[in-house]
């Protein structure tokens, strides 16, 4: 309970409710600060912005611990969700998105069931809090967030307990998670937030966490030679995630007979090798590069003019940050086709029918540089947070004033 009111005094200090909730801390470097993040491996997205964290924080000479939350459950459940969520999201979309509509439709089912297998690792991740003396819990996944409301309810105060938002929406569960703080995405994802339950004073809008790496921008032609891409034309990225899913195949193909010429599509797989392998099987014409996994996404989104993608809140705040004009694929139901709508219904984003429509949309926007002009400067001006900086620096100061109050 203390830590609890603590939290709502020092924040009041720190949020900035005169300006859209958005911070105005600064970061101080303090080498005694332990943090731990708690994730969950269903897909890269939640720990790439785990990694994003602690990236940041370690410039600032913080260390951040990340762990997988439901490992403190069991490692056989863990890698049953993990590899459950992947077959599910990838093979059965309609399903995954009936799930989803289900905890929307606040028949909870699945919620209290992650809380009562969850409840089951409460006690040992209070026990590992405790042990490791962390000052403060960051959680980038609901599940986490709802073990740490396990923990908070059964055993006992934790220390300051941070939650990051990682979709452009308010997810189902996200409201019972009891966070100290809400990192929020952007200004207008507030009132969802709000709508569902969440103080207005608990919000801080700093934008979802990413590598530092794409807000180093490089020169195209430098990108190109360096990724040994052809440095004449324009050129569509398309990349569905680290799971890769869509119908990737039936698109290039498509893409590939209406690029004008001396354009190009760049094809990342991301982990499915099944499907790079496939399309490497397909004899596609030179306009189609092929790529499997790659650690180089900041490089490739460099070089690239469009950016072709599902709607995952990672992927998209990565072409935001390097501003790559976006076209979507509306294929995955749930949190992504909430990300969709609120992307085009700000203006931030274009799509078309699958299959066609889809394609005839990247060949007009490819040949219309005064449209894709308008988007980037939007971007400048509405999408410029870096959500990893903004995060830490706020923690730095919150964390450390309770720490010297406690």
């Amino acid at each position: 309970m203390l830590y609890r009111v603590m939290s709502l005094m020092v924040s009041n200090r720190y949020l900035n409710l005169g300006n859209n909730l958005c911070v105005n801390g600064s970061t101080r470097e303090n080498a005694s600060l332990k943090i731990l993040i708690l994730s969950c491996n269903t897909g890269s997205g939640h720990n790439s912005a785990a990694a994003a964290i602690a990236e940041y924080a370690k410039t600032q000479g913080v260390t951040c611990d990340i762990m997988d939350a439901l490992a403190f459950t069991s490692e056989h459940f863990s890698k049953m969700i993990s590899n459950g969520h992947s077959f599910v999201y990838r093979n059965m979309p309609r399903a995954f998105g009936w799930g989803y509509q289900v905890e929307e439709k606040e028949d909870l089912r699945f919620i209290d069931f992650f809380k009562r297998f969850g409840s089951i690792g409460a006690k040992r991740l209070y026990r590992y809090i405790n042990l490791k003396q962390y000052d403060a819990v960051v959680s980038v996944h609901v599940f986490a967030s709802l073990m740490l409301s396990c923990v908070k309810h059964k055993y006992g105060p934790l220390p300051p307990y941070y939650f990051v938002a990682t979709d452009y929406t308010c997810s189902p569960g996200v409201s019972r998670a009891q966070a100290d703080i809400y990192f929020v995405p952007h200004e207008k994802t507030i009132p969802e937030f709000i709508h569902y339950g969440i103080p207005a004073e608990r919000l801080v809008v700093t934008g979802i966490p990413i590598s530092q790496r794409f807000f180093e921008k490089q020169q195209k032609a430098v990108s190109r030679k360096n990724l040994g891409l052809p440095e004449k034309g324009r050129m569509v990225l398309f990349a569905c995630g680290s799971i890769g899913c869509g119908p990737i195949p039936q698109i290039t193909k498509i893409l590939s007979d209406k690029l004008p010429q001396d354009d190009y599509v760049t094809v990342v797989c991301g982990h499915n090798e099944k499907l790079y392998k496939h399309m490497q099987a397909q004899n596609y014409p030179s306009n189609v590069v092929l790529v499997g996994y790659t650690d180089q996404m900041p490089l490739y989104l460099d070089s690239a003019d469009l950016f072709l993608s599902k709607a995952g809140g990672l992927s998209t705040t990565e072409a935001l940050a390097k501003r790559v004009p976006l076209v979507y694929m509306n294929t995955i139901p749930g949190c992504e086709k909430h990300n969709f709508d609120f992307m085009l219904q700000n203006g931030y984003a274009f799509t078309g029918e699958i299959p066609n429509g889809l394609c005839s949309q990247v060949c007009a926007l490819l040949q219309d540089p005064q449209t894709l002009e308008k988007l980037i400067e939007k971007y400048e001006n509405e999408c410029n947070h870096n959500g990893a900086k903004n995060i830490c620096n706020y923690i730095f100061s919150h964390a450390a004033t309770m720490k010297s109050q406690c």
